[in-house]
């Protein structure tokens, strides 16, 4: 009986429209039933495969922002968890979807943040010099998403700021602040303290400008954060992989142009 209950359910879950966002959503809560495979969410194959889905959805249902938002955020997953050599890939993807989502719902913050992540992650993938190229875009799309809703998702447009203004060069190579970037990733984590990326930004940040004890407290604070969502519970799981790692490189010299605790391309086959 027990193999035969998850057949079923497995088979309705495949059977169910691609017109019904739920049968992607990874935002439910802990403890409920899930119709996407939590344990393939790190397969490029499988998280592809959702996409696509997505697209067909979007397609049916062009009104339905929903879609476009967790189109956005399964691409920034795909784009994550694929090898080095494909991120350039997923990152344009990233972006002409984000920019399809602007275009579609432009008072919606979701199209303005995405683009502003895929232009970093995009410009990344390419080296630190195509990075510096589309920072001045990027700031523009985030501070768009930051004042129609600042408190987005996980308080994305405050971090995202406050990424940006950490990892770019001063003036007069580009506009880099260590002030503003603490006032923006500090405010992301006062307005929601759940998100592990914040903590690891923040850690980046007190590394960088010589609060080691800091930066280990919120490391390790990482493992105190209970998830709600099932997509809490893959992004804490993919940031603790993280945490050795980081809690060693607090003991070296730390360049916050040159490093990043969270860019390590192997933390998803481990």
């Amino acid at each position: 009986m027990r193999g035969i209950i998850p057949a079923i359910l497995m088979f309705l879950s495949t059977s169910l429209s691609a017109f019904n966002p739920s049968y992607y959503d990874l935002n439910r809560p802990v403890g409920s039933k899930i119709s996407v495979n939590f344990e393939q969410m790190e397969n490029v194959g499988y998280v592809s495969g959702i996409v696509k889905k997505l697209n067909e959805a979007i397609a049916k249902d062009p009104d339905n922002v929903g879609l476009y938002v967790m189109r956005n955020e399964y691409l920034y997953l795909l784009w994550d968890i694929a090898p080095v050599d494909k991120k350039i890939y997923y990152a344009k993807l990233g972006l002409r979807a984000a920019e399809e989502t602007i275009k579609k719902f432009p008072d919606h913050p979701d199209g303005w943040i995405n683009k502003a992540i895929f232009l970093g992650v995009y410009g990344l993938s390419k080296g630190v010099l195509n990075a510096l190229s589309v920072a001045k875009e990027m700031r523009i799309c985030a501070l768009k998403a930051y004042k129609m809703n600042k408190t987005y998702y996980y308080a994305q447009p405050p971090q995202i700021l406050g990424r940006l203004y950490f990892k770019l060069p001063s003036f007069p190579v580009s506009f880099g602040d260590l002030e503003k970037a603490r006032r923006y990733l500090y405010e992301a984590y006062r307005i929601d303290p759940t998100y592990p990326y914040t903590y690891m930004y923040i850690a980046e940040l007190e590394a960088a400008t010589g609060n080691i004890d800091k930066a280990k407290k919120f490391i390790l604070d990482i493992s105190n954060i209970k998830p709600r969502t099932y997509f809490e519970v893959l992004i804490k799981k993919w940031t603790l992989r993280t945490q050795k790692k980081a809690l060693h490189m607090l003991g070296e010299k730390l360049d916050r142009y040159n490093y990043d605790f969270l860019l390590d391309p192997l933390r998803h086959q481990k």
